[in-house]
């Protein structure tokens, strides 16, 4: 650990100790400096899903887990396509 002198406002400092429920300024302090660490790397890492995302899954992962399906569809396979509910309607209006 390293001691130094910082100039830190008294009132968010007070309101982190709270949110954060540490007991001391200290580790108050630590804990945040902690915590921007954490999300720095986790950006770090969606962006690079986001940079190699067809690389992550196995073929016809991604169609049979999205999280829109419906417990209908759980099981069924292969998978296809939902019909667009606004095209449905367009058909439906001709």
């Amino acid at each position: 650990m390293k001691r130094m002198n910082v100039m830190i406002d008294e009132e968010v400092l007070e309101e982190a100790r709270k949110a954060s429920g540490k007991k001391t300024y200290s580790e108050t302090i630590n804990h945040a400096l902690k915590e921007i660490s954490r999300v720095s790397d986790l950006r770090a890492g969606l962006k690079w899903m986001v940079e190699n995302h067809d690389d992550l899954w196995l073929p016809g992962y991604q169609e049979d887990y999205r999280p829109d399906r419906t417990p209908d569809e759980i099981g069924k396979k292969p998978y296809r396509r939902l019909p667009d509910p606004k095209a449905a309607k367009a058909r439906k209006r001709k």
